[in-house]
């Protein structure tokens, strides 16, 4: 009887997981196909990189200019390898990357924690995570992928297979650096468990990526890292995104991720504040806690500016912890005196979190159904190459969708993809890339933003004038022509 009691069990544990891939499986592709159009302003400097790299013109942003402005090598090498393979559209095959790192990384949570959380609890992960429209919004970075690296490293932690796991953690250091704190972390939790060190066999293969993708790096940039780090730490040194960047757009997410209805996220919230003792208390959760504080963390203190896809980790972590709160929740009804409650605690359980699947999946569809993101770039972008010289050089701010529609040399004044600049703005020089680079056009905000204070020189010089064949009725932006 208890055989037959178990294979029960064991068949229907089966079937709910079943289901929640598949329903995991659909909302990934749904999702993905109604907002194929999306472009985000910096994943288009990916895209860039690879259009020129597919064109035989290296891999560059600008052509010529051997700079290193990748965030992510490893998600650059396998975005270049999906666009030749298919040989198609690079913004669809981005978005169908991203759909299906997305669909891994929800599903990758059940192999995870199915010894840690209850599986009927569990099985609401993966489309809780595959219904935020907040994932979505990321494709054509490197976040899903990161993510998906970080469960994986976990999975591998956890069930003792070391060397694996070594290759794991070389190809995060490759998609993110900031991981280098996860990594520390599994190797203090590791001396704390078996007290030693790591076996040598467990370095040898990371060691090789990690030097080998080095010397490469070296041979064709001229530098190891990419310059984007210190690019974004000068950023946050120069003072122009203020005190605590990191945390600067955070009122504003609740307009971008839940269509400005702030009751949902507010439920969740308060959900995983109820899960966090229930997390610490498993070793897996655990350390991803402690990632996510020095994770955090890294970012306050050098202030690094908070590009919202930086977020990705922290959606991460309050999802599962959304999953322990319901853990949680579920036992303080379950030990309830009042009999309603105590007899139908699972019931309710279930049903605030089927709630918050489809609610998040109705507000996905409502606000990733057609969403094509930043249109006035595009327009912009296209007029520019439309309308002015092939060999000109614009400077700007957003390179993105700018450099990806005018096909023009872009100066990017934060620098990002060239050199000096970024150096310039972290010692508050911030007209000190003007030695360096001389535009032919500057597009602008009206008024001038923090970033672009060094314009206002060339203006007060009458080194450059207004475009006037430039008007876009209504849009805050001027394009500034070098008066010749």
């Amino acid at each position: 009887m208890l055989r037959n009691l178990a294979n029960t069990n064991k068949r229907e544990t089966n079937y709910a997981f079943v289901c929640s891939v598949t329903a995991t499986l659909v909302l990934c592709v749904w999702f993905s196909f109604l907002m194929r159009e999306y472009t985000a302003d910096d994943a288009l400097i990916y895209y860039r990189y690879i259009r020129n790299c597919l064109e035989g013109n290296g891999l560059v942003y600008n052509i010529g200019e051997r700079f290193n402005g990748l965030t992510s090598p490893l998600y650059t090498y396998l975005s270049l390898a999906v666009a030749y393979l298919f040989r198609g559209n690079i913004q669809y095959t981005q978005i169908g990357l991203g759909a299906l790192l997305l669909f891994f990384t929800s599903v990758m949570t059940i192999r995870v924690f199915n010894r840690t959380l209850s599986w009927w609890r569990l099985v609401f992960l993966p489309p809780l995570l595959s219904s935020s429209v907040f994932f979505y919004k990321t494709f054509g970075l490197e976040t899903m992928l990161f993510l998906f690296l970080i469960l994986t490293a976990l999975y591998l932690f956890n069930t003792k297979r070391f060397v694996l796991f070594g290759i794991v953690c070389a190809l995060l250091l490759l998609t993110r650096g900031e991981s280098f704190f996860l990594i520390l972390t599994f190797f203090v939790v590791y001396l704390i468990q078996y007290r030693q060190v790591p076996p040598v066999k467990v370095y040898i293969m990371p060691c090789i990526i990690l030097l080998l993708h080095g010397a490469c790096t070296y041979f064709y940039y001229g530098s190891v890292l990419p310059n984007t780090l210190s690019a974004k730490i000068h950023q946050g040194t120069s003072g122009l995104w203020g005190r605590c960047a990191f945390m600067h757009h955070i009122p504003h997410f609740i307009d971008w991720f839940w269509g400005g209805n702030g009751i949902l996220p507010a439920g969740m919230l308060l959900i995983a504040l109820f899960g966090i003792r229930t997390a610490w208390n498993h070793v897996s959760l655990r350390i991803l806690l402690i990632f996510f504080l020095l994770y955090c963390a890294f970012y306050i203190v050098l202030n690094i500016p908070d590009y919202f896809w930086y977020y990705g980790y922290v959606f991460l972590v309050m999802y599962l912890l959304v999953i322990c709160g319901l853990e949680k929740i579920n036992d303080m009804l379950k030990n309830m005196q009042v009999g309603f409650f105590r007899k139908y605690h699972s019931a309710i359980i279930a049903c605030i979190s089927f709630f918050l699947c489809t609610q998040q999946s109705v507000l996905a569809y409502t606000m990733l159904n057609g969403l094509q993101g930043q249109t006035h770039y595009r327009t912009i972008g296209t007029w520019i190459r439309e309308h002015t010289e092939p060999n000109a050089k614009i400077a700007c701010i957003e390179i993105g969708h700018i450099g990806w529609y005018s096909q023009r040399y872009i100066i990017d004044i934060l620098g990002l993809v060239n050199p000096y600049n970024a150096q310039y703005i972290g010692q508050r020089k911030f007209d000190g890339w003007l030695k360096h680079y001389t535009p032919d056009y500057i597009l602008v905000w009206v008024p001038l933003r923090p970033h672009e204070i060094s314009v206002q020189k060339l203006l007060n010089e009458k080194r450059y004038v207004l475009f006037h064949e430039f008007d876009f009725n209504g849009w805050k932006f001027q394009l500034l022509r070098r008066d010749t």
